[in-house]
């Protein structure tokens, strides 16, 4: 094998590991998209019902809708329709986490 050959090899694994990389990093980002998208409309669904305010706990939204509390957290900061409010106990101090459809978003 020429040194010309492993040149060419190296110049096609270099391009291969791009089109993989951005390949993946499109997907993920896809994925993660629909997923926001699916708490959003939860979300909305929740808040539009009239029962009450439309706020969920991560739990609650979890086994509806069956994504991780991590992930509900990443698309609450992504997405400025999904807002965050903590509940508190009685001695002051954060007790849960709440989220909530915001038809504004805010800015």
């Amino acid at each position: 094998m020429s040194i010309c050959d492993l040149h060419a090899w190296a110049d096609l694994a270099t391009v291969l590991t791009f089109l993989v990389g951005a390949f993946a990093y499109i997907r993920y980002q896809y994925i993660f998209h629909r997923k926001s998208k699916r708490l959003e409309d939860y979300l909305c669904a929740e808040k539009a019902s009239g029962r009450d305010q439309g706020q969920r706990t991560a739990l609650q939204i979890t086994r509806q809708i069956g994504l991780t509390s991590d992930e509900i957290i990443q698309a609450s900061f992504h997405n400025p329709r999904i807002g965050r409010r903590v509940k508190m106990d009685s001695s002051g101090l954060a007790d849960e986490l709440l989220f909530v459809y915001e038809s504004e978003g805010k800015k």
